[in-house]
């Protein structure tokens, strides 16, 4: 952590993943959560974020995320997100044992959650 880091940083890599210790992400899943969410925010166009995003999403292991973004700079990112959501519901869906991860995104970086499916 580095304590000179201003609110003005808040679209860095460092800031990205504030949360997601306390919400049970290891340290491998929080460094590929930091690469799928660079190349959501770096994508121009989104069937190339989709494909530059896969086999991250592959490691990562996600059963069903859930993007909400909110205060996002441009219509590009919210739209790219939408997609990749969509996308992964997709590829991940709910079925079957195993842990659902759900993503937020937001102004202040992304927030992750896990939790056991309900049966």
């Amino acid at each position: 952590n580095n304590s000179s880091t201003t609110s003005n940083d808040k679209m860095s890599k460092t800031g990205r993943c504030l949360y997601a210790p306390q919400n049970g992400m290891n340290p491998k899943q929080i460094v590929l959560l930091e690469k799928l969410i660079s190349v959501v925010d770096s994508g121009s166009k989104i069937y190339d974020v989709l494909i530059a995003c896969e086999p991250i999403v592959m490691q990562l292991q996600i059963n069903q995320a859930s993007f909400r973004p909110l205060c996002a700079d441009g219509n590009s990112r919210s739209a790219a997100l939408k997609s990749l959501q969509s996308w992964m519901s997709h590829m991940y869906p709910d079925s079957g044992a195993g842990t659902i991860w759900e993503l937020s995104a937001d102004v202040h970086g992304v927030i992750a959650k896990s939790c056991l499916k309900r049966g």
